[in-house]
């Protein structure tokens, strides 16, 4: 399946802030390894026929192995450059409903839930970092 490209060239991605909300009112996030090590959120690039918040919940099941339902508007979003260009990530809260033990990804990433406060500043950019900050005022 061939991805979506913006005009100017940006490629746009979307995905997912997986949190849930314990009995104390608390709320932690998940937060996935990419493939250098590094602490992120689930998110991919969209592929044509999809939209950016069916991506999210397919990036939510393959890379973090969690199910959930999103919320209704985008939590925000981050930029970021890589060798193939520059990516804009729409983001959405994910309300996780389903731990799976098992998932595509799981031999390739580690997970960990985390609280808002530690899951931001364990995160390299700081757009995500204000992101995942946002959680909270939605979960």
């Amino acid at each position: 399946m061939s991805k979506v490209t913006a005009p100017g060239g940006t490629i746009p991605q979307a995905g997912a802030v997986p949190f849930r909300t314990l009995d104390d009112g608390s709320v932690e996030v998940l937060l996935i390894t990419n493939s250098n090590g590094k602490w992120i959120v689930p998110k991919g690039g969209i592929d044509e026929g999809h939209t950016a918040r069916q991506t999210a919940h397919i990036e939510c099941l393959e890379e973090a192995g969690v199910r959930g339902i999103l919320l209704t508007s985008e939590l925000g979003h981050y930029s970021y450059t890589k060798a193939e260009g520059s990516h804009r990530v729409q983001l959405f809260a994910l309300r996780v409903t389903e731990i799976l033990s098992s998932w595509p990804e799981n031999k390739r990433r580690k997970r960990q839930w985390l609280t808002v406060k530690d899951a931001a500043s364990r995160v390299e950019f700081d757009d995500l970092s204000r992101v995942i900050s946002r959680v909270t005022s939605v979960a």
